[in-house]
């Protein structure tokens, strides 16, 4: 099968590393930029070929603290289709 992951949103634009969204190996994350609550849009899809078998599919995120997160949103899907 084809497999699409798809991560799309926005995250910080204060450091680099704190916002992180990531749908299997489609990732998104905070930038450096020293703007505070401002926030950056993104949009990420990474596509493999996966041979017959059993897979387990994550979703991972994380803002590392509390600050500069004001309007974040993630989203993420995985979808798939014969190769």
């Amino acid at each position: 099968m084809k497999v699409t992951y798809h991560a799309w949103g926005n995250t910080e634009r204060q450091n680099a590393g704190y916002d992180y969204f990531a749908v299997g190996p489609a990732a998104i994350g905070s930038t450096e930029e020293g703007l505070e609550c401002a926030m950056s849009d993104h949009d990420v899809s990474v596509e493999e070929i996966l041979e017959p078998g059993t897979y387990t599919f994550t979703f991972t995120a994380c803002t590392n603290d509390g600050l500069y997160h004001a309007g974040m949103v993630h989203h993420g899907s995985i979808s798939w289709t014969p190769a």
